[in-house]
């Protein structure tokens, strides 16, 4: 009996190894991947993190992040440059002052959004819909298309 709990114990440690070995494996590609991107010149445009991360749009002159993919909520909007998207959060933007404004559907009071870092102009956010099936919009952001870039994708 003791070499059977003996049989069972040792094999219970060698899936523990067997783990670990599969464990380094990974790790020591991953630090392989990381070297060839500093080797190469590549540097952090091609690391692991990079790979993994969160999909984001940028500022299309600065590169300054503004928003998430997984914000989206419609890309389906007409911005004063052509297509536009509508997304539920922003990040590293300024909200300037409030205005209304007669827009394709209706009266809204907006205030445009501009990157935090260089001040360009990206779109608008929705403070206050005047009509009931408009107020979806309201506390949301338009984003010009030709004024961010995806990175991470």
């Amino acid at each position: 009996m003791a070499a059977i709990n003996s049989k069972v114990k040792w094999a219970g440690l060698r899936a523990v190894i067997d783990s670990l070995e599969d464990f380094w494996a990974i790790f020591e590609f991953a630090v392989e991947v990381d070297d060839f991107c500093e080797v190469s010149g590549l540097g952090s445009f091609c690391s692991m993190g990079e790979i993994v991360g969160p999909r984001l749009y940028c500022c299309y002159k600065c590169r300054n992040h503004v928003s998430l993919h997984d914000d989206i909520i419609s890309k389906a909007f007409q911005g004063r440059h052509g297509r536009a998207f509508l997304f539920s959060h922003a990040m590293n933007i300024v909200v300037g002052a409030k205005e209304d404004r007669h827009l394709i559907t209706g009266l809204h009071t907006v205030a445009d959004i501009s990157c935090a870092d260089c001040n360009e102009v990206l779109g608008w956010k929705y403070e206050r819909a005047y009509e009931a099936s408009q107020k979806y919009k309201e506390g949301k952001f338009i984003f010009e298309k030709s004024k961010i870039v995806k990175e991470n994708w």
